[in-house]
């Protein structure tokens, strides 16, 4: 079968090499169309989410969960954070940057030990997970996370220095507020053994104005924190938050419209559940119109490929009878040997498949070296150095260059489809009246048409207000 089939194809082998420049171009004109439209609509995602990012100094891909219920036990607590890395922060399938989970506890009064003073303080306790990594140490040490005589050892920022007026290096006691009972209870001793500020104002990890919300907050280490909280019943958790960070240059255009079904998905759970989670995030109004831009820009793309692809299958018609002409004496031949409509059929079909299954790989090919050069690009021949397109060879990309390669063979197959019908009778008697000439050859309906086109190519050409005169006129 294939030395049959290779042998076909050596007879007409210059008319096979058109027929396949003809179906690589096919294709790679189809594998274009979602190539170029991702590359283009990926470049703008892109720069529009640096420029949310440059604008509204927050990161466009942040996402922030806050829970409005109450926390008991350290069980509750792990199944809820698991419950958010997993289900909602992990739903985005994104990599994160950074994050921090905030715990804080309800408000409580303040007062230097030792004291004379009967002046107070309301302040509350805050652990963040990974805040080491993001602070330098302005005076003292880092707390332990031990207690140290039942004190436990905490610091505070600059601000929160100032704001409770506190100390380094010294005790302070803690005491329930209780509107309703005078009588003072103290339930805990801290002492401030550090001062910090921020490693680098511009880490993502401070980018929802963090550092500004401890300003009348003192720090403690998260393990610490839980136990008081555990221990003592006049404290328990006020605020529980997370924040993700993700990285937003690797977000795909093809991601954008699972993102924002997983968003929407995620707002109906939280309305369903009470709004016992509350979750914040750019992306939505970030992405929200680029399904529409998408839509658009293939359109556009369309109207441009179908003229092309209305030449190309002419010219695969015209390449297959000139095929199908050279075939028509071994094709009246097999038909008189007892060969069927459909085997003849066949092979012409295999030799299609042949054609256009080179075809669909070198046409990604040319389409990804094509969609290079209008990526760098303003015009015609008119290049810049501007940032390359990221461009990539994906499921949706190969399934367009199929589909380019099957309407060209449909186009191959219909003179093919009409030659495997013909008996050798008919063949005998279009010999003989070869040389009689078409109906558009006997009234030379091409010159006309050639004359008139000439003339409308004049009247356009013709500048205005141009009128023929005499020369003798002019003197």
């Amino acid at each position: 079968m294939f030395e049959i089939l290779f042998r076909r194809i050596m007879n007409n082998k210059w008319l096979f090499i058109c027929l396949l420049l003809g179906a690589i171009t096919a294709c790679s004109i189809f594998a274009c169309i979602p190539m170029y439209s991702n590359a283009i609509l990926q470049k703008v995602l892109t720069e529009d989410l640096e420029n949310y990012h440059t604008d509204k100094k927050l990161s466009p891909a942040a996402y922030s969960v806050k829970y409005n219920g109450s926390i008991h036990t350290d069980a509750e607590l792990d199944k809820l954070e698991d419950f958010v890395c997993l289900k909602l922060a992990g739903a985005l399938r994104l990599p994160v940057v950074t994050m921090a989970e905030t715990i804080e506890s309800t408000s409580f009064k303040m007062r230097r030990r030792q004291s004379n003073s009967e002046e107070y303080r309301f302040s509350s306790l805050v652990s963040i997970s990974g805040i080491n990594e993001h602070i330098s140490m302005l005076h003292g040490r880092y707390p332990q996370k031990t207690t140290q005589g039942g004190v436990y050892e905490v610091m505070a920022s600059e601000k929160a220095m100032k704001e409770l007026n506190l100390l380094l290096d010294t005790v302070y006691d803690l005491y329930d507020v209780d509107l309703f009972n005078k009588n003072e209870v103290e339930f805990l001793k801290v002492k401030v053994v550090g001062v910090f500020g921020m490693k680098d104002p511009a880490d993502l990890y401070w980018n929802q104005g963090k550092f500004m919300d401890m300003g009348d907050k003192i720090v403690i280490e998260d393990p610490l924190l839980s136990e008081i909280i555990n221990k003592n019943d006049v404290i328990g958790i006020n605020k529980l938050d997370w924040v993700y960070y993700f990285d937003y240059y690797k977000i795909r255009i093809q991601d954008v419209k699972s993102i924002l079904n997983i968003r929407s998905s995620q707002q109906k759970w939280i309305a369903n559940n009470q709004n016992i989670l509350s979750i914040r995030t750019p992306l939505g109004d970030v992405l929200k119109d680029y399904g529409a831009r998408e839509k658009q820009l293939r359109i556009t793309l369309w109207i441009l490929t179908v003229p092309l692809m209305i030449v190309l299958g002419f010219y695969s018609l015209l390449i297959t009878n000139l095929i199908v002409k050279n075939d028509r004496g071994e094709i009246a031949t097999l038909k008189s040997r007892g060969a069927g409509t459909l085997q003849l059929f066949f092979v012409y079909m295999a030799q299609s498949m042949a054609v256009t299954g080179i075809a669909v790989i070198a046409g990604i090919f040319l389409s990804l070296f094509t969609c290079r050069l209008l990526g760098a690009s303003n015009g015609f021949m008119d290049f810049v150095g501007r940032k390359a397109l990221h461009l990539e060879i994906n499921r949706e990309i190969i399934l367009y260059s199929i589909a380019g390669a099957v309407l060209f063979m449909f186009f191959m197959l219909i003179p093919a489809f009409g030659a495997s019908r013909t008996t050798i009778v008919q063949y005998k008697r279009s010999r003989l009246f070869s040389g009689s000439k078409s109906f558009w050859e006997r009234y030379c309906l091409d010159i006309i048409i050639l004359g008139l086109s000439c003339y409308g190519l004049y009247r356009v050409k013709k500048p205005a207000g141009y009128t023929w005169y005499d020369r003798s006129e002019r003197y």
